[in-house]
């Protein structure tokens, strides 16, 4: 008899499914301007919202103070997400060679959209891509033939007014990078209890997935 009551004998052959999922959380990269505590402020509280968000999590792209950083850190987390923001400031005005003034934005950030940019039309990436632009700055560089159809902000409450509806909205749309799913066979067999743990694992990143 087993100790619930019931013979081996009946439970011999018997199967037991359970049967589950476990999605990663899809990467969101937070770049924003980090000059002043006003941006830093900023950029922290769209960490928040996406952080509080169901099936997201946020990375900030700290300032990077070296190569080793710079490689570790921003390049790794802008290969592994799933979605961008960008948030852009103003940086100063400049003068063309004809003559005109025109504000520029920060050019750190300028760079990581041309890498985005590259990742999804060379690279075959599927990053999804949001730019909030501060009024004002001139399109440069390659985002002056990106269609990014950015948002222009000229108040910080309308950055985090549109971040929660598009967390909201990627928390339901962005595919999970790692998608694992399992299944346990629990089944009696000469007088003992086995279990047999089916596991298939679906990787959408660009990311060998040994690498997580």
């Amino acid at each position: 008899m087993s100790t619930d009551g019931e013979s081996w004998d009946s439970k011999k052959g018997r199967i037991e499914q359970l049967e589950g999922n476990c999605i990663m959380k899809k990467l969101i990269f937070v770049s924003c301007g980090q000059y002043t505590e006003e941006e830093k402020s900023l950029g922290k509280r769209v960490v928040e919202i996406i952080n509080s968000t169901e099936n997201l999590r946020a990375y900030f792209a700290e300032l990077q103070s070296n190569a080793e950083g710079l490689s570790q850190n921003i390049f790794s987390n802008l290969s592994s997400a799933a979605g961008v923001i960008f948030i852009m400031h103003p940086r100063g005005d400049i003068s063309t060679p004809s003559g005109k003034s025109i504000t520029r934005g920060s050019v750190w950030i300028e760079q990581e959209i041309a890498i985005v940019a590259f990742m999804n039309e060379v690279m075959g990436g599927h990053v999804d891509v949001k730019a909030f632009i501060h009024k004002g700055i001139a399109r440069e560089g390659v985002r002056s033939v990106l269609i990014l159809n950015p948002h222009e902000f000229s108040a910080e409450s309308e950055v985090l007014e549109e971040v929660e509806k598009l967390a909201a909205r990627w928390s339901m749309e962005i595919r999970p990078q790692i998608h694992i799913e399992y299944k346990v066979d629990v089944f009696f067999d000469n007088s003992r209890k086995a279990h047999k743990l089916f596991i298939v694992a679906v990787n959408n990143s660009k990311k060998d997935l040994v690498k997580y």
